[in-house]
């Protein structure tokens, strides 16, 4: 489990997955208070589920879409085009839907855990994501640039690119909803 910045934390669904069998060590000694799970094949399961409630840790599966798992769970080699692209609009139409969760959630003053797969840029995404809606453009701009939390340049540039992408359906979206 990783600090990123303030209240915002990352980590592997892996080590979420040990932590939650070395009975919430982690969790406790960060105060974690809120898991946001961002993989799209594995959703949380009643175990964990039943380890956070009893310790008073709130969670929420994101990207919950039974075909986007089904795709996730094809190897990337394998998906036909179609697929591909289907991955990405459910995507943001799980952002677009969840729009004013997201905004709530970069109100949150609790400690936030984003949990995602190993390889994936989710966690640091949406740990932006909310920095961005808190409008602390600095710290993204830190961050960005920081090698121990966006370890590639293909991470930075999936980062960039999605980080615009999702911040304005978010603000369409509630910009939407306050007309």
């Amino acid at each position: 489990m990783k600090r990123v910045y303030g209240n915002l934390y990352i980590d592997t669904f892996k080590n979420f997955d040990a932590s939650i069998n070395g009975e919430l060590s982690d969790f406790i000694k960060n105060k974690i208070k809120l898991v946001i799970n961002l993989t799209e094949c594995a959703q949380l399961d009643a175990g964990q589920r039943i380890a956070l409630i009893c310790n008073k840790i709130k969670a929420f599966d994101l990207f919950n879409d039974p075909e986007l798992v089904r795709i996730k769970q094809i190897p990337p080699n394998d998906r036909t085009v179609e697929e591909a692209n289907s991955r990405s609009i459910i995507r943001e139409k799980r952002v677009k839907e969840m729009s004013q969760y997201i905004l709530d959630l970069s109100k949150v003053k609790e400690n936030i855990l984003f949990v995602c797969n190993k390889n994936n840029v989710l966690s640091q995404l949406f740990v932006l994501i909310i920095l961005k809606l808190r409008g602390k453009d600095d710290a993204v701009k830190d961050i960005l640039g920081d090698s121990n939390i966006v370890t590639t340049n293909k991470n930075r540039n999936d980062i960039e690119k999605y980080l615009e992408k999702y911040i304005n359906i978010i603000y369409n979206e509630i910009n939407e909803v306050s007309e």
